[in-house]
């Protein structure tokens, strides 16, 4: 048997155990790097980044300390289309904070996708609400009272409001503009549940060069935000090489 390479088979086990994809539902389909969850291992993602697949086949990734249900991942384009789940049945979160992604900490893993607006909602406010252009008011139960809130978009003034909290959350531009153009097609509602979209593809470059060397991208037990190339062999830097394997 001269000529074949040895092959370490914990390696390849590991080599094997990556090659695993995250599916969950109807929308989103084999994942892989910088994702790991379910049957996928943690040490094929990043830490940050686990998808879960409760009941009733939806994904939900947590980000910032938030937990979001994920619409869409598209693979090609490395975009995820994600909605804070508390933000779906009303405007009134759990936690009135800001989900405005933090650039210096977050923007390691993912960064804001270009068709991305801010909106402003406004809470516990006195009438009358003095920001031109101001959006259907609602009510949120603050500090155990029912309370007006509006819902404004960042080109607006936000001095003067009288109101005592506001948050900021991201939506998607083009759905927002429709919303501008014609409120009786398109909703505030429909505006805050498309969600909006992260680009995650910070490593693309390398990690399109890994996967044509036939390796795959990986972060390993080190947790590095930084991919290496996990090769039927073991890691390597960058690419695997030519070890003739199969």
């Amino acid at each position: 048997m001269t000529g074949l390479h040895p092959l370490n088979f914990n390696i390849y086990a590991q080599f094997l155990n990556c090659t695993r994809l995250f599916s969950c539902g109807p929308t989103v389909r084999d994942v892989g790097y910088p994702f790991w969850g379910g049957d996928r291992p943690q040490e094929c993602g990043l830490p940050a980044l686990e998808l879960r697949c409760p009941r009733y086949n939806y994904t939900t990734v947590d980000v910032g300390g938030r937990a979001f249900f994920v619409l869409s991942i598209n693979n090609v384009n490395k975009f995820m289309k994600i909605v804070q789940i508390d933000l779906l049945d009303d405007f009134c979160p759990d936690r009135y904070e800001d989900v405005w992604l933090d650039e210096n900490v977050d923007g390691r893993l993912m960064r804001y996708a270009p068709d991305v607006e801010r909106l402003t909602l406004f809470y516990a406010c006195r009438p009358p609400f003095n920001v031109s252009g101001s959006w259907s008011n609602f009510t949120c139960n603050v500090s155990g009272t029912d309370r007006l809130g509006y819902v404004v978009d960042e080109s607006r003034s936000l001095v003067g409001t009288g109101c005592e909290l506001n948050i900021t959350i991201p939506v998607l531009g083009s759905v927002l503009k429709e919303f501008r153009r014609n409120t009786t097609r398109t909703t505030l509602r429909d505006v805050v549940n498309e969600g909006f979209a992260v680009e995650y593809g910070m490593y693309g470059a390398a990690c399109a060069a890994c996967e044509r060397s036939r390796g795959l991208c990986w972060s390993g037990t080190n947790s590095s935000v930084q991919p290496t190339c996990l090769c039927r062999d073991g890691p390597h830097p960058f690419v695997c090489p030519d070890t003739g394997l199969i």
